[in-house]
């Protein structure tokens, strides 16, 4: 793309303006000054405010245009990288996050039972005024986000009682 700018500019500046040159000083048509032009133009969008205010159209145009693809790659690419360091962090506090409880009650598995399990866990705790806020953790092959919207559809009335870690 840097390179299909450099060629943008030297033909607009060459084939497009009366005078075969941009009448902005700092850049001229030569292949080193043209892929420089383009170059900044593309990774900063902002370069494009050097030339000057009444150099010709053609050369404006092409100046905004690499400028708006430019930062329109840009927002792509920093995004990907964004979402990419993202999903890296997750799977590492998935993996090795650690979550320390005491008095809990373990539940090794996720089956069709366990919400049953979980609902009857929470009437008992509800019974003993002893276990009010006991924590019952869930080991399962399901994942952890997984686990947590089937509790909050099996049982909406448990606000903020679903625990944030799992696994």
């Amino acid at each position: 793309l840097v390179w299909a700018g450099t060629l943008a500019w030297i033909a607009a500046c060459t084939y497009l303006t009366p005078r075969r040159r941009a009448k902005t000083p700092d850049y001229n048509t030569s292949v080193i000054q043209a892929l420089w032009f383009s170059w900044g133009v593309f990774f900063d969008p902002g370069t494009q405010t050097g030339i000057v205010a009444d150099e010709y159209v053609a050369v404006k145009v092409v100046a905004v245009a690499f400028s708006v693809v430019g930062f329109l790659f840009n927002l792509v690419l920093l995004g990907l990288i964004v979402e990419r360091v993202k999903i890296f962090l997750d799977r590492m506090v998935e993996t090795y996050g650690k979550i320390v409880c005491t008095k809990h009650i373990l539940v090794l598995g996720w089956t069709d039972r366990t919400l049953f399990l979980l609902g009857e866990l929470a009437e008992m705790a509800q019974g003993n005024a002893a276990q009010k806020r006991t924590t019952i953790v869930v080991l399962g092959d399901l994942s952890p986000a997984e686990q947590r919207a089937e509790i909050r559809q099996a049982f909406p009335s448990w606000r903020g009682g679903v625990p944030a870690g799992g696994g």
